[in-house]
């Protein structure tokens, strides 16, 4: 199974793939008091995390990706994103579970190689691969805001992309310039610094 994670203080979006990619989990998660309570930031770390580890108990989990940050100078929020971002990073380093770091850019360009991938692009393109994220509709109770759409499309990007590495990490597949996976020098597969498993994940303290 492949994890994907869109990961924020208020709002994240929590979606796990099959190995031939049916989508097996789709949650969005809410914390209202993230901005103005730490508690709330640790409760959403926490929440992503046991819901991706019950996810787990059904079948294991070949890879975890997560988007990493991109972080905004002068503003405080960037230091909420940091504070439930490594909450998360060590929880599942702790437990073993390989993970890849995903800066936004490469998931802009993983879904639309040219410059200037919209939000918009982001779910129309999870939609046509399979992710049902039907619109709010007034007065019902079925479907999603739109924060919450581009929450579980960023996600789902997320666990595609970890599907798509694992194999060729299975594959042991050559290094090609250019590819956002395989390029020798920037490739996801190359970056003991981005990607951990085995050899450099946290070791346990039991």
């Amino acid at each position: 199974m492949y994890g994907g994670i869109d990961l924020s203080p208020g709002n994240s979006g929590l979606v796990c793939l099959s190995a031939d990619g049916a989508v097996l989990l789709c949650e969005h998660i809410k914390e209202p008091q993230s901005k103005t309570d730490l508690r709330a930031r640790f409760s959403m770390a926490d929440r992503v995390f046991n819901l991706l580890m019950e996810s787990a108990r059904q079948s294991p989990l070949s890879l975890v990706a997560l988007e990493d940050y991109a972080l905004a100078t002068g503003q405080y929020v960037s230091y909420q994103i940091a504070e439930v971002g490594a909450i998360v990073k060590y929880k599942l380093l702790e437990s073993r579970i390989p993970l890849v770091l995903v800066n936004p850019s490469k998931r802009q360009s993983y879904v639309k190689k040219t410059k200037g991938t919209t939000k918009d692009d982001v779910i129309e393109w999870a939609t046509a691969l399979g992710l049902d994220i039907p619109p709010k509709q007034r007065g019902r109770d079925i479907g999603y805001y739109q924060r919450a759409r581009t929450d579980l499309a960023d996600a789902f990007c997320m666990a595609r992309m970890a599907r798509q590495l694992d194999s060729y990490l299975i594959a042991e597949a050559q290094p090609l310039k250019g590819d956002i996976f395989l390029d020798p020098h920037k490739g996801l597969a190359f970056r003991p610094d981005l990607l951990f498993r085995e050899g450099n994940l946290v070791a346990s303290r039991e």
